[in-house]
């Protein structure tokens, strides 16, 4: 009576959930039970394909799909043609002796066969093991022709029922003075309330559950779905420490931060894959071999005024050794400067070897100038 059943989660977290659900009816339900299956996913196939088969002859069928049913309430199959005037049938086998075949004359457990190919199976406790699907081209005009298939395997004890209670003629009147809108205006005959609790399913995928209303005197079943959409999207990184994309020229800690809302994941497999350049020449993927070939490659050569610090054939920049001037701008000592050329430095200091905050420079050399 309330918003349709269906429900969407990203977070995880929230998959558990305890729902009031409100059902009516025009009619008189006389429901003797009230119960749920799921969750399940059921298989949906749009554009199958069958061919001519020699009619009434079942072993001549064009299409055989095997499932696994293991623990199951139900086994439900439904079909029909995409095209018009064809008469498809339908039958289930199960593979009662566990040979891998389908015996054709002793293991069919219920068949469909309207003069059309609008066919349905309805098993109730199907028995574990390998089950086949089986449609038959009774009567195809065009020779082959495609057709859609549902098969629902009903398992699952997610769904809970709980506190069910009928609603009389008073409290009917009472809750619904001016009908249902959900009912088109009218007035519902036979309300009754209850309370669904659910686990969340056990990966991510579009899910079925299914509420079951068993009506008195065999009746039949009214099948209520409820839709559950459980996604998992990647998981968010923080860098909080050392920001995504920065260089350093010296060892330093990483540190970040990891939210993951879906199924989670182990901190074992966790990796770190490095990757070091030196001047855009030489590719490192090991960071500790990169840095210990980054050290070997370094040398320096003292000057009056500068130690050049030099990594392979390159300049990486020069460092003052006392204090002073530089082409006219005042210096200290300890101050790094971007390589000029091969013989001296650019003009600016680009930090302090000795300051705290070095991110003036990498160990790829000094910044440039912004």
């Amino acid at each position: 009576m309330g918003a349709p059943l269906q429900r969407v989660v990203d977070d995880w977290a929230l998959g558990d959930f305890k729902e009031q659900i409100q059902i009516g009816s025009t009619h008189d339900l006389n429901i003797q039970e009230v119960r749920a299956l799921g969750w399940i996913q059921p298989l949906n196939l749009f554009n199958e394909t069958v061919t001519q088969d020699i009619p009434g002859d079942w072993s001549s069928s064009s299409y055989i799909r095997q499932i696994n049913i293991v623990d199951a309430q139900e086994l439900k199959i439904n079909i029909d043609s995409n095209m018009f005037g064809d008469d498809l049938d339908l039958a289930v086998y199960r593979d009662s002796n566990e040979n891998g075949i389908i015996d054709w004359n002793s293991e069919q457990q219920a068949s469909s066969g309207t003069g059309s190919s609008k066919e349905n199976i309805l098993i109730e406790n199907p028995e574990s093991g390998n089950w086949y699907v089986v449609v038959h081209g009774y009567d195809v005009p065009a020779v082959n022709t495609t057709f859609w298939i549902e098969v629902e395997v009903l398992k699952g004890d997610d769904l809970t029922v709980e506190d069910v209670l009928q609603l009389n003629e008073s409290q009917i009147n009472q809750s619904f003075p001016n009908g249902s809108v959900r009912l088109g205006g009218l007035v519902p005959k036979d309300v009754i309330n209850l309370n669904l609790t659910a686990n969340t399913p056990s990966e991510q995928g579009v899910w079925k559950g299914i509420l079951e209303l068993v009506l008195e005197g065999d009746s039949g079943i009214v099948e209520i779905p409820y839709h559950y959409e459980l996604n998992e999207w990647p998981t968010e990184i923080e860098f909080l420490q050392i920001q995504n994309g920065e260089f350093r020229n010296r060892s330093s800690p990483v540190s970040l931060h990891l939210l993951d809302r879906g199924g989670g994941f182990s901190l074992d497999d966790l990796n770190f894959n490095g990757s070091i350049s030196a001047n855009g020449v030489t590719n490192w993927t090991d960071w500790e071999e990169g840095i210990k070939r980054f050290n070997e490659g370094i040398r320096t050569e003292d000057g009056k005024k500068y130690t050049k610090v030099i990594q392979g054939t390159s300049v990486w920049g020069f460092i003052a050794k006392a204090d002073g001037v530089v082409k006219g701008v005042p210096c200290k000592k300890g101050d790094v400067f971007k390589a000029a050329g091969w013989r001296g430095p650019a003009r600016y200091t680009r930090g302090n070897i000795f300051a705290e905050n070095q991110n003036y420079f990498q160990w790829t050399g000094p910044n440039y100038m912004r």
